[in-house]
């Protein structure tokens, strides 16, 4: 069997298959993470993950809306808990 013809379509932009489909376009990018205010005068934060039971699902430094106080100090279970602010004493 003989081709007939040029089985390719050519522009200045290359050449393609005749049974070629252009690629959807991308999605638009996601909206830029806004940035989080300074913290008043006088506070610090804790995120470390130091704590023995850190880590494990529920938690457990013994700060608002935790479920344990096995940790040393507010801060220190941050995968579960999340950041804690805190004036230092």
């Amino acid at each position: 069997m003989e081709l007939l013809g040029n089985p390719y379509r050519c522009s200045e932009n290359g050449c393609m298959g005749l049974d070629y489909v252009s690629p959807p376009p991308s999605p638009p990018s996601p909206p830029p993470i806004p940035t989080r205010p300074p913290l008043p005068p006088g506070w610090m934060e804790a995120c470390d993950d130091d704590c023995y039971y850190a880590a494990d699902g529920e938690c457990d430094d013994g700060g608002p809306g935790s479920s344990y106080d096995m940790c040393i100090h507010e801060g220190h279970d941050c995968t579960d808990c999340g950041i804690r602010y805190f004036i230092p004493a």
